[in-house]
């Protein structure tokens, strides 16, 4: 089910967004033909991660969320369906390393990300969060595959978290969250 979509200039609606988060089982319900989805969240999050929570991390699990993704995308495609994907902080796609090496592992099956830069920054970089969000923004020029851009401006210079997606620019276009 989606909730939010994007409107573009011309107020057409030209992507919906998933209130799931990446996974074998999700709807590919999106009639703009667009779907901007979540990467995943892990199952907690834990300061000090006992082995159990470290399982999340190894080879095993990146094999297998590999796996998952390749069949999500291909059934998006088979279904014509534009499946762009969210990275951020709790997920698998959690920085910028892991976010390339999903990219490369997704070969030619039309993978896209809707690059959130901002969203990459934990409470312990916000100190340094223009440092941070320079290299995220150049690691992310390097995929070649990013469908748009979340613009956060509104939000920057507060001493609260950052929120919610505020804006998804698209390459050449301008469009709000409606």
């Amino acid at each position: 089910m989606t909730r939010t979509q994007v409107i573009g200039e011309d107020g057409a609606v030209i992507a919906d967004v998933s209130d799931g988060v990446l996974s074998a089982e999700m709807e590919l319900a999106a009639p703009s033909g667009t779907l901007i989805v979540r990467c995943g969240e892990h199952a907690r999050v834990d300061p000090e991660p006992s082995a159990e929570a470290l399982l999340g991390w190894s080879q095993d699990s990146w094999d297998s969320y590999f796996a998952m993704s390749k069949g999500v995308l291909g059934r998006a495609k088979d279904e014509g369906i534009e499946l762009v994907v969210l990275p951020g902080l709790g997920g698998k796609l959690s920085d910028a390393i892991c976010t390339q090496s999903w990219v490369r592992a997704m070969g030619n099956l039309g993978a896209q990300v809707l690059a959130d830069p901002v969203g990459w920054i934990a409470p312990s970089m916000e100190s340094d969060a223009e440092d941070h969000v320079k290299r995220f923004t150049d690691a992310y020029s390097e995929m070649g595959c990013v469908w748009g851009v979340v613009d956060r401006s509104d939000e920057l210079g507060g001493s609260e978290r950052i929120g919610e997606l505020v804006r998804a620019i698209p390459s050449g276009r301008i469009l709000t969250l409606g």
